[in-house]
């Protein structure tokens, strides 16, 4: 068993270490960024045996981007996947993946289109 799977996302990010990588990257917005991240893992039984830097990753990414990560708005996903190692075993990991109503508000936020 990893140590992924040994500890819960809500225990990673409380690890000193990525707690002030959280704050020096998001500073103001690193408390709601961790309690949105919680309930996104909390609620994908897949994401909570994903690797656990591969999803703080992801989520970041969508956070810098400004774009939610709550499913019900489709603004970002993190999805998780099976990831095939060297010795033919399997690692969950997890991937931003844009959706399409986030394209469209970062389209709208170039100011390159009106609607």
């Amino acid at each position: 068993m990893s140590t992924n799977q040994l500890t819960t996302i809500k225990d990673y990010l409380g690890k000193p270490t990525v707690n002030t990588f959280i704050q020096s990257i998001l500073g103001e917005k690193a408390n709601k960024f961790a309690t949105n991240l919680v309930q996104v893992v909390n609620q994908n039984e897949m994401l909570k045996n994903a690797g656990h830097s591969s999803v703080l990753n992801s989520a970041i990414m969508a956070t810098m981007l400004d774009l939610n990560l709550n499913p019900s708005f489709g603004h970002a996903y993190i999805v998780p996947f099976n990831n095939r190692q060297k010795d033919g075993s399997f690692k969950v990991m997890a991937q931003f993946m844009l959706g399409y109503k986030g394209l469209k508000q970062l389209a709208i936020r170039s100011g390159q289109f009106k609607t």
